[in-house]
């Protein structure tokens, strides 16, 4: 006991702030990695979120260009790239099954590649099934002239023919399915003067009734007309008729027109498929390369070529009246041109299975 030394004061706060300074150490280091770890995982939820926006952005990008090739597609076997802000698309179609009578079923496949500001990347891939037709296909054409109600022809001169004008050869099928000249109700075809002028197999067939013959051609005109069933290139109005000398040679637009009369004349020439919601007048010089289905009726004024296929009267679809067709005096032509047909009705060939790409899809 004699030996042992008071310890000072001065010694033991000396021990105590030694302490106090491990333990701040120790704080420190604590507070560091805690500061660290919630660094990291603010960046790596952000990463979480940039890396979600960048797939959410991928998958939009890929169903606009699945859409998009549904709408434009020619063929239905194409590939095409389409370019969106920061995504690319590239679409392309393969027969997925024969479905016989010039039709099959397609899948498409849209496959995407984004890159966000950031310099994120995203790939998204989308799969739907569509049918084709490669034929005039669900467009059955029972005559030059089809209506649901009357024809009415002042004069001999003119022509109406089911004979087809294209040769064997120049398209698939060309020339080996003459049609009707017109198709009309009973009794709905009358001329005042000369000899009938429809020619074909058979030159005039009255033997349904409107409704019937209209149900013959396969045009679900409430579909197209109620339910979204076409997708128009143009819609007049309020989009201008379109000026065909800018379009290329193989497009062949669907034009959809909703005024109460559409006048037309030489100014709107032109080759596709016009659908018209009620009445047609054409006047002067006018010559279409194509399809035309209308609603109403057609008044025929002066000189005009039709060389297709013409379909009137298909609001009786719709429950509606619809009045006789007058073609008037004049050397018109409504000729029955199986190529024109086809080549107009790419327009219209390819037809959703499902309202949603999604519901059909194979997400990858």
């Amino acid at each position: 006991m004699g030996n042992d030394k008071p310890v000072s004061l001065k010694t033991a706060r000396d021990g105590q702030e030694g302490f106090a300074l491990i333990l701040v150490l120790f704080v420190l280091v604590g507070l560091t990695a805690m500061a660290t770890a919630g660094f990291l995982s603010t960046d790596s939820e952000y990463q979480v979120s940039e890396n979600h926006s960048s797939n959410v952005h991928a998958l939009n990008a890929a169903s606009s260009g699945l859409y998009d090739y549904l709408a434009s597609s020619i063929t239905g076997v194409d590939t095409v790239t389409f370019a969106y802000p920061n995504a690319s698309v590239t679409v392309f179609g393969e027969q997925y099954l024969d479905l016989g009578n010039g039709s099959e079923l397609l899948r498409i496949t849209a496959n995407a590649q984004y890159v966000s500001a950031a310099g994120d990347t995203a790939s998204r891939t989308l799969n739907t099934l569509a049918v084709h037709a490669i034929s005039a296909g669900n467009f059955n054409v029972t005559a030059a002239f089809a209506s649901g109600s009357g024809v009415n022809k002042s004069g001999d001169a003119g022509t109406i023919s089911g004979y087809d004008m294209s040769s064997s050869g120049d398209c698939p099928g060309a020339g080996t399915n003459d049609v009707a000249g017109v198709t009309v109700p009973p009794g709905g075809y009358t001329q005042s003067g000369g000899t009938p002028v429809p020619e074909g197999n058979p030159d005039i067939d009255d033997s349904q009734s409107g409704y019937d013959q209209l149900l013959a051609t396969g045009i679900d005109w409430p579909a197209m007309i109620n339910s979204g069933g076409m997708q128009p290139d143009y819609t007049v109005p309020p989009d201008s008729w379109p000026d065909f000398s800018t379009i290329p040679s193989t497009e062949w637009p669907l034009i959809y027109v909703t005024d109460a009369d559409f006048n037309i004349d030489a100014t709107y020439d032109g080759r596709g498929v016009i659908v018209a919601r009620h009445d047609v007048t054409m006047n002067g010089s006018f010559e279409w390369d194509g399809i035309m289905l209308v609603g109403g009726k057609i008044n025929s004024n002066g000189y005009q070529q039709i060389r297709g296929a013409t379909v009137t009267g298909l609001n009786l679809l719709l429950g509606e009246s619809v009045s006789d067709n007058d073609i008037g005096n004049g050397n018109k032509t409504f000729q029955y041109n199986s190529c024109n047909v086809l080549d107009a009705f790419q327009g219209l060939d390819l037809e959703f299975l499902a309202e949603q790409p999604a519901s059909l899809s194979e997400r990858i």
